[in-house]
């Protein structure tokens, strides 16, 4: 550091004393003249003296000891250190919201003087930017008008306030000064004289003084929908501009930091607003200081991608993160949130995720220095702070006024939605609707999820009509169904099997979806099942006495031959050939004589059937790796495509499939195969999430509604509205920062591929009741769940999950049993060194995601949470950026909020 005037030096010492707070035991107070520095002490001690400066100025030809002298680098200039005795008390500094106090301070506002801090009666929203012209008005008229869009669909009215805060460049002002019928004849600036000098022993009191704005500011009301828009414009003349009088930072007094704010905050009560936006400044001045300090009122940073625009982000992200920090952990409820804007189309991706990560190592490099880790569990699943980028449009570099930003704002408009939905969002109710006992309602929904956890504890009753049901009545109403039906691991391919077998007849399962729609009936015949399901189970044994031709079906004898010509060498061809023999076996009771699939079908003309096939993964585990058993697979999925050849047909077939089963065995034309069954496919979007979890939340008796629901015909919105009451609106408060209940478990239990697993939906829920038991759910009457149980709940899922993959994938199993001998820590991104030779079958899992992105990088390998928890694997800090990018990329820009 260059010390080149008496100010430099003093700046040294108020950083290394936390602006004065922590000075050295001895020294009471420090003065400082341009050509000395006096010291009092209460007893003169000289040794206590140069042990802080020595400590201050290290370097032997800034500080002279024996002279008592520091030199500056111009002329070698020097400053007197002279001690003076006193017996007062130790210098006292109030904090005000100022950045030439808050740059020297390592925390600003401890615990005792955030709580004396008085809060705001009406929400206050303001914008700021390091960098003008990035489109930080714009984004506060979108947002204006987003708060419109919201409270009209709610059929609210709202009163708002805006203030141009922008005191040297304002923008807001000239839209008022050129619309029809004017604006109010005052300005901010003279707001600020006025209060400043309000007298109570006087009738110039406050209250005359906003009761006067007031009136002033409401005759020129403007009204958006069921909006009403209040301006206090910058200046009433633009000459105020040129001798401005009192500044925001002059009313930061020593007895009474946050008088602008509440002065702000009496004037939106005048006009009874319910909030109040404010168009700050640009640059680190402290015209915006007392805004961007205080942590009651929401701030949003706008910055581009230009350099200029990110790094003084940066500069006000690291004094902002101060607010409030307690042994070098930043409060994230207390941080501003970034809006990164006019982000072209096909801006590249590598850019935005390093913006993110500077911004992340910005806020938690302190706690990084400190030897913590900021990134806990669960916590990497959303940001520290909200960032969102907003897209360029052309059509509002010209923007002249209100209208033209709202007429022309769309997706700009659209970002703020989330925001608004949460605040005008009634908070928890005092009580779970329904009046039920929350204990027995939690023990409801633990008890039916652990058992339906797995197909084979699946009771006949009522069913969620997923997607893959529907299409059934939809599309086999006259002819019987041909059907390969994809799905990840877990997604419920077993469970639908169980469904439809416990219904035994065709038609009678697609009357439960659609009634008298399907013309035609037949009965189910499940030749190969899941090992999951015993062949003692109440589903089979009803199926075989209801079913004679099913009864006198040798299903060990099918299975055996299977696995015997499995471990034997066989083409494709061989396997066509071997599938149709024991298929017309199996159907035709071992008749010699039938030989073909037309002549089966002759023989079924009276008895119709359609044959159930699941549970492929049990007899070809190692498909992956070896091409006979791709062949096997490949030969079964070409007989819909036999079966549909026959004329006047009398045999279905559905068979149940592993997605990345289908990519292994059809190699050259997976993707052909998969469009035509494309809706088939058992993959949990987060539609289907949510009806699955309000299905398992009513059915299990836990949650009641006021009349009866069904999720498969309910829409996200309304979902969303009945699982607050199963877990709120967000994991907090539902006016807090905190993460979207919904987006955060979505987030939580899928891949990097974006599809998520039935089953850890299931066995999720049955965690967090299990969870919500153990704690103290006091805060949270009006949810079943709280948020501590839902975010604790996923490790329990991903160790099951971890489990169940070790049983289930040989080249999984030994890949965790190499992880468990590495001595090094496993953190995420990692090498390719850390995968098997052969790491295909771990990416079609889903348990490995590449980022080929950036293919010169050799750290880009991640692992999602569901099995990045089982596995023991912890990120590498500063990831988190990274992470969130392709998670989003994988489930949506909407989500992980």
């Amino acid at each position: 550091m260059k010390y080149i005037s008496w100010l430099d030096i003093k700046n040294k010492i108020r950083k290394e004393t936390d602006n004065f707070r922590i000075l050295p035991q001895g020294i009471k107070n420090l003065h400082f003249y341009p050509d000395e520095i006096i010291v009092e002490q209460k007893e003169e001690n000289a040794d206590t003296v140069k042990a802080a400066f020595e400590k201050w100025f290290p370097n032997p030809d800034t500080y002279a000891a024996e002279d008592q002298r520091i030199y500056l680098d111009i002329a070698r200039s020097s400053m007197e250190i002279s001690i003076e005795t006193n017996s007062e008390g130790r210098m006292g500094l109030a904090e005000r919201p100022r950045f030439d106090q808050l740059y020297f301070s390592k925390v600003f506002l401890s615990d005792d003087a955030l709580k004396q801090t008085p809060k705001p009666r009406h929400k206050i929203i303001a914008f700021h930017s390091f960098k003008g012209g990035v489109g930080r008005t714009l984004h506060l008229a979108a947002m204006i008008k987003s708060l419109s869009d919201v409270v009209k669909k709610k059929g609210m009215e709202k009163k708002v306030l805006i203030i141009d805060g922008d005191l040297e460049a304002p923008g807001i002002t000239f839209w008022e000064k050129n619309k029809v019928g004017g604006t109010a004849n005052i300005g901010f600036t003279q707001f600020l004289d006025a209060v400043q000098y309000a007298d109570p022993d006087t009738d110039y009191t406050m209250e005359a003084i906003t009761q006067y704005f007031a009136e002033e500011i409401q005759r020129f009301e403007q009204v958006v929908e069921t909006t009403k828009l209040y301006v206090l414009p910058a200046f009433s003349d633009p000459a105020d501009l040129f001798h401005i009088n009192v500044k925001p930072e002059h009313l930061s007094h020593h007895d009474r930091p946050w008088k602008l704010r509440e002065c702000i905050d009496r004037l939106a009560g005048e006009i009874n607003a319910d909030y109040v936006f404010i168009d700050l400044r640009a640059g680190i001045s402290e015209l915006s200081a007392p805004f961007l300090l205080d942590p009651y009122i929401d701030r949003f940073l706008v910055t581009t991608l230009s350099e200029q625009s990110i790094s003084g982000t940066e500069l006000i992200l690291k004094e902002m993160a101060k607010i409030n920090m307690t042994e070098n952990k930043v409060k994230k409820t207390l941080l501003p949130e970034i809006l990164i804007s006019m982000v072209s189309p096909d801006q590249d991706d590598k850019r935005l995720i390093e913006a993110k990560a500077r911004f992340d190592k910005t806020i938690f490099g302190i706690e990084n220095a400190a030897g913590t880790d900021p990134d806990t569990e669960g916590e990497l699943l959303s940001d520290p702070i909200a960032i969102k980028q907003t897209p360029f449009k052309s059509e509002l570099l010209g923007v002249r006024s209100w209208e033209d930003v709202w007429q022309n704002g769309g997706s700009l408009i659209q970002t703020f939605t989330d925001y608004f939905e949460g605040l005008e969002e009634s908070e928890d109710e005092d009580s779970l609707p329904g009046g039920g006992d929350h204990d027995e309602q939690l023990k409801k929904l633990k008890d039916f999820c652990s058992n339906h956890v797995f197909a084979e504890n699946v009771q006949s009753g009522s069913f969620l009509k997923t997607g893959f049901f529907k299409e059934f009545p939809r599309q086999y109403f006259r002819t019987l169904p041909l059907v390969v039906s994809l799905g990840t691991k877990g997604a419920g391919k077993t469970f639908h099997f169980m469904r439809m077998t416990q219904l035994m007849a065709y038609k009678k399962f697609c009357d439960s979806i659609e009634p008298d729609k399907v013309e035609i009936n037949a009965d189910f015949f499940p030749i190969l099942r899941s090992s999951e399901i015993d062949g003692e189970s109440d589903i089979i044994q009803q199926l075989k006495s209801g079913l004679p031709l099913f009864d006198a079906f040798d299903y060990d004898d099918f299975t055996t031959s299977i696995e015997r010509f499995r471990d034997e060498e066989h083409s494709e061809s061989e396997w066509k050939d071997f599938w149709g023999k024991k298929i017309i076996q199996a159907v035709s009771g071992n008749n010699d004589n039938i030989t073909s699939f037309r002549q089966l079908n002759e023989t079924l003309k009276d008895k119709p059937l359609v044959l159930l096939i699941d549970g492929l993964e049990n007899f070809f585990p190692d498909i992956h790796s070896s091409e006979k058993q791709q062949n096997a697979i490949s030969a079964l999925l070409n007989i819909p495509g036999r079966l549909s050849e026959i004329r006047e047909r009398h045999m279905g077939l559905i068979i149940f499939l592993r997605q990345d089963y289908l990519d292994s065995a059809k190699r050259q034309n997976s993707g052909q195969l998969e469009k035509k069954y494309e809706n088939y496919k058992l993959l949990w979007d987060e539609t289907a999430f949510l009806r699955l979890v309000f299905w398992l939340a009513i059915t299990s008796g836990a949650l009641e509604t006021e009349r009866a629901l069904d999720p498969s015909a309910m829409g996200k919105e309304q979902l969303n509205r009945q699982l607050k009451k199963l877990w709120g609106l967000k994991l907090g408060q539902d006016k807090s920062k905190e993460a979207y209940t919904i987006n955060w478990v979505y987030g939580a239990l899928s891949d990097f591929k974006g599809y998520l697993q039935a089953r850890d939906v299931v066995r999720f829920l049955a965690e967090a009741a299990k969870e919500s038991e153990i704690l103290a759910t006091g805060q949270w009457k009006g949810r079943l769940l709280p948020p501590a149980a839902i975010r604790k709940a996923i490790n329990g899922c991903s160790t099951d999950r971890v489990k169940e993959l070790k049983q289930e994938s040989k080249v999984f199993r030994k890949w965790t049993e190499s992880l468990e001998s590495q001595k090094e820590e496993l953190v995420i991104p990692f090498s390719k060194s850390l995968l098997p030779e052969d790491s295909r079958e771990l990416k079609k899992l889903g348990v490995v995601y590449e980022d080929i992105s950036d293919s010169g990088e050799e750290f880009r390998f991640y692992i999602p949470e569901i099995y990045r928890l089982g596995l023991g694997f912890k990120f590498k800090s500063g990831a988190r950026p990274k992470v969130l990018s392709i998670k989003r990329k994988a489930v949506g820009k909407g989500l992980l909020s």
